[in-house]
């Protein structure tokens, strides 16, 4: 890859912060990162693509931006933590520690 001239491969890329992982079977990992989201309730993945549609402004990074992009995102948060989909996700994240 190439970036600001310098040339790198993929371990330099994850080092960089450019990449997660270096993977022996990239399709395998693109699933594995795939499932979460995948798995998600629907409704929380479409308010988030919601949320992203409305606050992507190219180029547009001001305070007022950012707390209107606050504002869009706080229902669908508020909601999403009360759901009890949260509440099983939860309680089997703290199962796998």
């Amino acid at each position: 890859a190439l970036l600001f001239g310098m040339r790198f491969d993929a371990e330099d890329a994850v080092r960089h912060g450019l990449a997660l992982s270096v993977a022996e079977d990239p399709l395998a990992a693109a699933l594995d990162l795939a499932a979460g989201p995948a798995s998600a309730p629907r409704e929380v993945v479409l308010a988030t693509k919601a949320s992203m549609r409305a606050t992507a402004i190219p180029g547009f990074t001001d305070f007022d931006h950012h707390e209107a992009a606050k504002n869009i995102e706080l229902g669908p948060q508020a909601a999403s933590i009360e759901s009890p989909e949260f509440a099983a996700r939860l309680a089997a994240a703290r199962q796998a520690r």
